[in-house]
């Protein structure tokens, strides 16, 4: 009987032989988009959901202008929350730069659409971090040395 070598854990600066970071993975991989205010490479992630019945009674032109936008006949962009059906109404990368200003218009674009009495919710994926940790495990063959 042969065990099972052991997996090595690399740390997260040197993924992939130490030539790419996680952020650097994450940015090809994941964002893949430029960054909306400088065009640096994206790494943050926004999206503004609103709830989809307040989009029918109280903002029925945006949800039209979504609709126009969709081929003939498709249903509304649905997404499922525990809020409720929400619909994407806006999308935006910011490099890691741009973030901190990108978060304050995100929050001042929700309070406008609070006024009119509509659920948005903003959603922001930063990447890894040293809040998010990311390693890579590579699981071991007889002939890796350990």
């Amino acid at each position: 009987m042969t065990t099972k070598p052991k997996a090595k854990i690399l740390h997260r600066t040197k993924l992939f032989g130490g030539t790419k970071t996680a952020e650097e993975i994450y940015q090809e991989i994941a964002v893949n988009r430029p960054c909306g205010g400088c065009g640096a490479p994206g790494l943050t992630k926004f999206a503004t959901l609103v709830m989809l019945k307040d989009l029918r009674e109280k903002a029925p032109a945006v949800l039209a202008a979504i609709m126009s936008r969709m081929e003939p006949g498709a249903a509304a962009p649905v997404t499922k929350t525990v809020y409720g059906p929400m619909v994407c109404v806006g999308q935006m990368v910011a490099c890691k730069a741009c973030t901190p200003t990108a978060e304050r218009a995100a929050s001042k674009g929700e309070r406008e659409w609070s006024k009119k009495g509509i659920t948005v919710h903003i959603e922001i994926n930063r990447g890894p971090g040293v809040d998010i940790p990311i390693f890579q495990v590579g699981g071991g063959t007889p002939s890796d040395p350990a």
